[in-house]
């Protein structure tokens, strides 16, 4: 990624009034986490071209991910006023109004998007805001019409992708076979995103060789890929570790994944797993750190499965520390958040047993 920044800035610099260019630059930006240069670059493409929709989009997201909302809100409502019909627009106001709760808003944008040649975006959207209330099974089937939209695009990445990030939201809600079994369901795996998704279900699901031959072809077949390298074959190995028991060696491989941690690419990720492994070391305060980083991102990550998960490491972390009051509150917020939840979700079977033992 440091080159490829590196590439993107002297393109802009090289065509400062390309519109293309400066707005590449953003996008990159927000992948790695840098959203106060994000915001800069994304105000930069609006005033070059103004006439550019993506543009404003791209400046909305970079907003959000600097925990400014309001503006980026803001930015999409007077975008939205002059181009109406722009599917990047109503997506972006979809992914923000459904990450900040807005029901009624974000229902609205996504009945706009039924039969649109986006409609999948706005659907992976959905999947992630179901998981993170604990309907998995909704989330799975919405995943199933999304494989279906892809088919008939002629989208194959789809199938790899969306339905890796369920596989891996599968086990860490606890479900290691349906994980697996929704893995094999795929077929044969080619994309790095598959494949590290692959790692990650193998790792956290005991399946040591496995995970250990996905994060060996990562590192053979992209070398130079910095979220590769710094980020998703250290997550592979820290879920390796923690299956071993090794929490201390999960924290030291999981180090190099601060530097992307927060952008739009590892999603908070690399922390909700550091809180796991402190957790299992019993390090309460560390623990608890790292889980309260994950919402404090929100604006990367949009709705997720894992703001959730913090939230319930949150209430663990309390506990630990001996907070049983404080914990008692966190317990009922998850449960509460989760109150529509799959009630055979294994993780909120502990969490309902964890809960009852501090009454």
């Amino acid at each position: 990624m440091d080159k490829a920044m590196e590439i993107l800035e002297l393109y802009a610099r090289t065509y400062p009034n390309g519109e293309i260019p400066v707005n590449n630059l953003t996008v990159g930006y927000r992948n790695e986490g840098d959203f106060a240069k994000a915001v800069e670059s994304g105000r930069d493409t609006v005033r070059i071209d103004p006439t550019y929709a993506g543009a404003y989009t791209s400046l909305a997201f970079a907003y959000f991910g600097a925990n400014r909302p309001d503006e980026a809100q803001q930015t999409l409502q007077q975008a939205l006023a002059r181009f109406p019909d722009n599917e990047t627009l109503h997506y972006g106001a979809h992914f923000i109004a459904r990450a900040l709760g807005k029901t009624a808003d974000a229902d609205r944008e996504f009945a706009w998007s039924s039969g649109k040649r986006w409609e999948y975006r706005f659907l992976l959207n959905e999947v992630r805001a179901r998981q993170e209330q604990g309907q998995l099974r909704s989330s799975e089937e919405i995943t199933q019409h999304i494989q279906d939209i892809g088919k008939n695009q002629n989208l194959p990445e789809l199938a790899e992708t969306d339905r890796g990030w369920l596989t891996m939201v599968q086990a860490d809600f606890g479900f290691c076979d349906r994980a697996l079994q929704t893995l094999a369901s795929v077929g044969a795996i080619s994309g790095r995103s598959a494949v590290t998704f692959s790692g990650y279900v193998f790792a956290a699901c005991g399946q040591v060789q496995k995970a250990e031959a996905a994060a060996a072809r990562l590192n053979k077949e992209y070398p130079l890929n910095s979220f590769t390298q710094k980020s998703e074959i250290p997550q592979i190995h820290a879920r390796l570790a923690m299956q071993r028991g090794d929490a201390a060696q999960a924290i030291k491989d999981l180090h190099p994944a601060e530097v992307y941690q927060f952008g739009e690419v590892e999603l908070g990720l690399p922390a909700y797993l550091r809180g796991m492994a402190y957790l299992k070391s019993k390090q309460g305060a560390e623990a608890e750190a790292e889980f309260q980083k994950v919402p404090d991102h929100r604006g990367a990550s949009g709705a997720s499965p894992y703001c959730a998960l913090a939230r319930l490491g949150l209430a663990r972390s309390y506990a630990l520390t001996g907070d049983a009051a404080k914990a008692r509150t966190t317990y009922q917020d998850f449960l509460t958040l989760w109150k529509d939840a799959d009630p055979d979700i294994p993780i909120l079977k502990q969490a309902k047993a964890e809960y009852a033992k501090l009454q």
